[in-house]
């Protein structure tokens, strides 16, 4: 999630560098790939591919997925330490109301893998 997070962030940041058109032309391509932030972007999303496949064949799928939610929170922590724009107080209790919306999740759903039955009340909470 954070290395999704970073490439979103570094990616966005390069595409404001480049001269903006009104449609796609190919040299949109060969002026992103010598903005180093851009290519900083491509690493991360790299990364990210790595870090996914490595929880998802030691992690169970019911627990590794939901965690990339944590993306659009870092993402815009990330932004505005980059930025040095403080975040308003209402986007900070956005952000704590995904991050407590997930952890419910979580927990109510108990994803603990090589289960076949999951009682009722487990999936009205979840």
């Amino acid at each position: 999630a954070f290395s999704n997070a970073l490439a979103t962030v570094l990616q966005r940041r390069a595409s404001l560098t480049v001269p903006q058109s009104d449609g796609f032309r190919f040299g949109l391509v060969l002026d992103l790939l010598r903005r180093p932030l851009w290519l900083g972007g491509i690493l991360a999303v790299i990364a990210a591919g790595v870090g996914q496949a490595a929880a998802l064949a030691t992690g169970a799928l019911s627990l590794v997925q939901p965690l990339f939610v944590l993306e659009l929170p870092l993402a815009l922590l990330i932004a505005s330490l980059m930025t040095r724009n403080r975040l308003p107080g209402a986007v900070w209790l956005a952000v704590a109301a995904v991050v407590a919306g997930l952890g419910v999740a979580l927990v109510a759903a108990s994803p603990a893998g090589n289960r076949t039955h999951v009682p009722l009340d487990r999936w009205v909470l979840a």
